[in-house]
């Protein structure tokens, strides 16, 4: 069921490849309609500069933004078992991602809900 992937060039660094082996590395997710731009300029003035941080564009064009579910999945995915496949199957695509990555000491998520600020390309639903 499962095809989106995350495309490498549409991933934030905050470091170069060369200065990310033997890191922390915090990955950092968008909300809906947003891009990976947004998390990355909002919340890297607050991070320690020890982390390595990258910020992932979700895989779905929607809205003048992007997803990591669509608008058209969030409203017909109604019972627990069809919500629990969607977000199995946005975690697996983070999986595989973080599988193609090699060299960090430690890896954490983060996830953003909040809407686009002012001047950004995107709009909250």
């Amino acid at each position: 069921m499962r095809a989106a992937v995350i495309d490498p060039s549409a991933v934030l660094w905050s470091v170069s490849e060369h200065d990310r082996h033997g890191k922390d590395l915090l990955v950092m997710l968008h909300g809906y309609g947003s891009d990976e731009d947004e998390p990355f300029r909002r919340l890297m003035p607050l991070l320690s500069p020890e982390l390595v941080v990258a910020s992932a564009r979700g895989p779905i064009a929607e809205s003048s933004g992007f997803a990591w579910v669509s608008m058209q999945t969030s409203l017909t995915t109604l019972s627990e078992a069809a919500v629990a496949v969607v977000a199995n199957d946005i975690a697996q695509t983070v999986i595989d991602w973080l599988d193609s990555l090699s060299g960090f000491r430690s890896i954490g998520l983060a996830a953003t809900c909040t809407a686009p600020s002012a001047g950004s390309r995107s709009t909250a639903p």
